[in-house]
């Protein structure tokens, strides 16, 4: 538990972002028209995507990312999350399902959703092309966020090289995200989290996102490796990272298990979104 196990993107045109992600990340999707889509790589649930509600088109809402964290009990969560500084956006909600997801931020403001269910969903780095492979906090002060994390959900924060980069391990040194430190300057004025996807090529990745309506907003490096932030063709920002061939080829190629209980999640979501 938690974990980040999912991400989506709130869109205006659905099928613009399918041909968009399609394109560029090999991603087959699942849905009919006017629905959440559910989006795998290799068998794999990566993502989901949807159509933005109206009434937020109608306040001006950009197009955007979420990342999702599993966790025990929501309620209890969200609770402590408040006492430690958060804001909730949207209450704990039952689904049709039986999982429960809410929505809050962080004391500087970075979003991201709660979600709880007995399903147990990918949460390790999917390290080949199309995969959901890192999820990163974007932050000006880290001080103003470390306690939140640590208490809620006792990460600890590891400073790597002298970059500004954090690893994010939890109690079994495994790694769960990372952070990258930076002033409004270079990561706008708010704080956020990011997601990275996988690619085998970061050139060839380039080329289908200005080909098909997206543009590269800067490259950077990451653990490493070459990798970029950009934007989609209706202007959401993700990451991407370039991972080796021989880590691909070394990776489970994904399961029938974790196929379905992608669709199960996304059910769920949509079924939160629309109502």
């Amino acid at each position: 538990m938690n974990q980040f196990v999912w991400a989506d993107l709130s869109t205006f045109d659905v099928k613009k972002a399918k041909a968009f992600y399609g394109a560029c990340l090999d991603w087959q999707t699942f849905g009919e028209d006017g629905e959440y889509q559910s989006c795998f790589a290799k068998r794999i649930p990566i993502a989901g995507l949807y159509k933005m509600p109206q009434k937020f088109q109608d306040i001006g809402m950009p197009s955007f990312w979420m990342s999702y964290i599993q966790v025990d009990d929501v309620a209890s969560t969200v609770e402590k999350a408040q006492a430690l500084g958060a804001k909730v956006e949207v209450s704990p909600q039952v689904s049709p399902l039986g999982g429960n997801l809410a929505l809050i931020r962080d004391p500087a403001g970075a979003g991201f959703t709660l979600y709880q269910s007995d399903n147990a969903l990918p949460h390790q780095a999917q390290q080949w092309h199309g995969g959901r492979v890192l999820h990163e906090l974007n932050v000006s002060d880290l001080s103003v966020v470390e306690p939140f994390y640590r208490e809620l959900f006792g990460w600890r924060f590891i400073k790597v090289g002298s970059s500004g980069r954090y690893d994010i391990r939890n109690a079994k040194e495994q790694q769960v995200a990372q952070v990258q430190v930076a002033s409004n300057d270079v990561k706008g004025d708010k704080e956020y989290w990011g997601i990275y996807f996988a690619v085998n090529s970061l050139q060839e990745a380039k080329q289908h996102i200005e080909q098909f309506g997206g543009s590269i907003i800067t490259e950077l490096q990451v653990d490493k490796s070459a990798g970029l932030l950009a934007q989609d063709n209706q202007g959401a920002a993700f990451y991407i990272k370039e991972v080796s061939h021989k880590l691909m080829q070394s990776e489970n190629r994904g399961s029938w298990t974790a196929w379905i209980i992608g669709l199960a999640l996304a059910s769920a979501i949509a079924y939160w979104f629309v109502n």
